[in-house]
């Protein structure tokens, strides 16, 4: 049979990545007309609370998926005669739960009612209504470029063949765009989080646990699973670079610490959601080592565990909780100074408890000074930038999942037209009446 050349599987999922990004460009980001007023949907904190629960079931699902599929493919090696092995099916079923949200978020975003008071201004152009509830509708969207992607991957497999590397381009789009849809689900978490209160937090801490799961296996379980042949000279490991995972490692733990402190508010919130990846990465490992010795390491998650610890007690001696132990709107009041002397903490604890584990794993000699010069000055330098990202992002998500909307612009022609939710005008002598109620009652 004739080879096809790689490149048509690098164009098919090009198209299909270019596809929704102009769609989710047009939808949720390009400028508006100068006529448009935000407005706000009927959709209830409890049905955003309850979507967010469904994202963080579809999350564990498909992370217990793509665990067992790794397993298999070490316990039996390629691909087989088709994709409908076990780990597959689960891994299906979590994207079919996705293919839900899509159809329901999209559904709401292009469906939804809009109380504006004046029926000539009921009629809501597509895309304001998609910005209506950001939230779900990126949740919709992105839900359905993973379910568009599932043939583009069998595909590049019929393409390039087994393609058993965790770095693959499937692999790595599906990663993110897990992450993107699980991050979806930390801002709906918030929706009921005045009055849930820890319950709501631990919702998001699940959540940011499934996605760090998430992205250090595609991440480092490469490293995590290597054996001294495969680090040696001429070992597939010796093909990229040392410095690789530990950068990996500090970018995702401190991606999802800063974001859990950020949105929950809580000092302990990177520490509990590195305890639930050191969790499963512990029931991975027994598994590994039952079935395919000698199993992964568990390296990777007490790296981070360390590095979560040694920032939240950093916060602690500094007492920098918010008030009440949530976060205000728009994130957790965290200043630069908090900010970098909490990173600094992660990196302390990762360098001095758990960078001489990451260094075995990635054959890094205790001699080679290059090498580990590399290492401190790419952590150093990726965890500072991701601190600063990652606290833009958790507030960001805090304000989109308790529906803080900006403020609207005058209204072009006519009398403004009040949003769901916002006063309307008193009527004509409802002040005078209400000061003679107001002065009946002191009498």
């Amino acid at each position: 049979m004739t080879a096809v050349p790689e490149w048509q599987g690098w164009v098919a999922l090009g198209i299909l990545v270019v596809a929704f990004l102009g769609a989710g460009w047009w939808l949720l980001l390009a400028p508006l007309p100068p006529s448009y007023r935000p407005v706000r949907t009927r959709s209830a904190p409890q049905a955003r609370h309850l979507v967010a629960t469904l994202v963080l079931a579809s999350g564990a699902l498909f992370t217990v998926g793509a665990r067992w599929d790794e397993l298999w493919h070490r316990m039996y090696g390629g691909i087989g005669e088709d994709f409908l092995w076990p780990p597959h099916l689960m891994m299906y079923a979590a994207l079919g739960l996705n293919l839900a949200f899509a159809l329901a978020g999209l559904a709401v975003a292009a469906g939804l009612r809009v109380a504006t008071g004046d029926q000539a201004t009921a009629h809501v152009p597509i895309r304001e209504r998609f910005r209506a509830e950001p939230a779900i509708a990126f949740l919709g969207l992105t839900a359905s470029f993973q379910m568009a992607s599932i043939p583009s991957d069998l595909i590049w497999h019929e393409i390039i063949g087994p393609d058993l590397t965790a770095w693959s381009l499937p692999h790595v789009l599906l990663a993110a765009t897990t992450t993107a849809v699980l991050m979806a689900g930390v801002a709906l978490s918030r929706a009921r989080a005045t009055q849930l209160g820890w319950r709501a937090d631990a919702l998001t801490i699940g959540i940011l646990a499934t996605s760090q799961l998430a992205l250090l296996q595609v991440g480092t379980t490469e490293w995590d699973w290597s054996t001294a042949a495969d680090r040696a000279p001429g070992g597939f490991l010796a093909l990229r670079p040392a410095w690789a995972y530990p950068l990996i490692t500090v970018v995702v733990g401190i991606m999802h610490g800063i974001v859990a402190r950020v949105v929950t508010g809580r000092i302990g919130a990177a520490s509990a959601v590195a305890a639930v990846g050191m969790i499963v990465q512990a029931a991975t490992s027994v598994a590994g080592r039952l079935q395919a010795p000698p199993g992964p390491s568990i390296a990777t998650a007490m790296a981070v565990a360390y590095g979560a610890v040694a920032m939240d007690l950093w916060w602690r001696y500094r007492g920098r909780s918010a008030p009440g132990g949530h976060a205000s709107v728009g994130g957790a009041n965290l200043g630069l100074p908090d900010l970098f002397a909490g990173t600094g903490a992660w990196l302390a604890g990762f360098s001095a408890l758990g960078l001489s584990g990451i260094g075995r794993q990635a054959g890094i000699a205790p001699e080679d000074s290059g090498t580990w010069l590399l290492v401190f000055v790419t952590t150093i330098g990726g965890g500072a930038i991701t601190a600063v990202a990652a606290t833009f992002l958790g507030a960001w998500l805090t304000r989109v999942g308790l529906g803080v909307a900006p403020a609207a612009p005058p209204a072009p022609t006519g009398r403004p037209v009040p949003t769901v939710g916002e006063a309307r005008p008193p009527a004509r002598g409802a002040n005078r009446r209400d000061r003679g109620q107001a002065a009946s009652r002191r009498r």
